[in-house]
């Protein structure tokens, strides 16, 4: 899950970041695509209430993925402003002519798209007409998909000593940056992706940590 995202400067692009402090750059495509925003939805106290993760200067709202983005344009075509009004009533507030859309074409389009009679008030829409028309302005604001870059300088860190118990099994990890771990500690980290090792299971069923395969790292069992 990603808990950071912002636009780079002068690029068609986003920066996404993972917990673990990996990154992934969404690259070219439709702005609807690479910020998981599939309404267009502008940043804001709504946008943020309803889970994006874009800082307050970003014009438009990024979300952490394409289902949170959906949800947010379906809970604010839900709110009374919406709600009241005709389909192609909310047209007007919702893609205004001062943003640079064409809010006559954009009727078109969702008549086109939906066959739905735009003097309907949005409250007479049943759950698969409303679906309809979020679908409809998705394709309106564009779902071209770009490329999406796993940025290559991001380092797992590594695991430079070990600790056992008197049996031989080892308690604990030694981390770089981050100190001694417990076992447990240890293998949530990796599962998460920060630490360079692979979990796994034993024939009992308990889990462990072990090298990734073809790494180069020694064996964990060899550490000291």
């Amino acid at each position: 899950m990603f808990k950071k995202a912002y636009k780079t400067k002068g690029k068609q692009e986003i920066t996404y970041e993972r917990e673990n402090g990996s990154k992934v750059i969404y690259a070219g495509g439709t702005p609807a695509w690479r910020n998981n925003n599939p309404g267009n939805l502008k940043t804001g106290p709504f946008t943020r209430d309803h889970g994006a993760i874009s800082g307050r200067r970003e014009k438009f709202a990024i979300f952490p993925d394409y289902e949170t983005g959906r949800k947010a344009l379906v809970a604010l075509l839900k709110i009374p402003k919406y709600q009241a009004k005709t389909i192609g009533e909310c047209v007007k507030p919702y893609a205004p002519k001062s943003d640079g859309n064409n809010p006559v074409r954009y009727r078109k389009l969702i008549k086109r798209f939906t066959s739905l009679d735009l003097n309907r008030k949005m409250n007479s829409l049943s759950v698969k007409e409303l679906e309809n028309l979020i679908d409809a302005i998705e394709r309106i604001e564009g779902t071209k998909p770009g490329k999406v870059i796993e940025v290559p300088d991001y380092k797992k860190k590594q695991i430079s000593s070990v600790r056992k118990n008197k049996k031989g099994t080892i308690v604990s990890y030694y981390v770089e940056a981050l100190g001694w771990l417990s076992k447990s500690k240890a293998i949530a980290l990796a599962t998460a992706g920060t630490i360079d090792a692979v979990v796994a299971t034993s024939r009992g069923g308990n889990l462990f940590l072990r090298t990734r395969a073809h790494s180069g790292n020694p064996h964990l069992d060899d550490l000291g």
